[in-house]
């Protein structure tokens, strides 16, 4: 097959999409948080907090919105960043 023939036949990405493909991986998460319909998702907030490149700043604001099953796993997790470990763990103590 040739180039030619390959070209234009990868997947099709939605614009906005298309546009986080262009921005370094570290500011990717910042993009996202600032798109209002996708930061409006739980699921998305989850993931970007259990991101360990997400700017720890983002997932400590984004830790308030986490079920207490999450913050549960995120204090305990080994991965992230360890401002984010002891304010899910507060947060958690704070519940009970």
């Amino acid at each position: 097959m040739s180039a030619d023939r390959l070209k234009g036949s990868g997947p099709r990405f939605p614009p906005a999409l298309n546009s986080l493909l262009n921005i370094p991986i570290r500011s990717y998460s910042e993009e996202i948080s600032r798109n209002p319909k996708w930061i409006a998702r739980y699921r998305v907030k989850k993931a970007l907090v259990y991101n360990p490149y997400c700017p720890p700043s983002l997932a400590l604001y984004l830790l308030k919105f986490m079920v207490t099953s999450d913050l549960r796993e995120i204090a305990q997790s080994g991965n992230l960043h360890l401002a984010v470990q002891e304010a899910a763990y507060q947060l958690l103590k704070d519940k009970t």
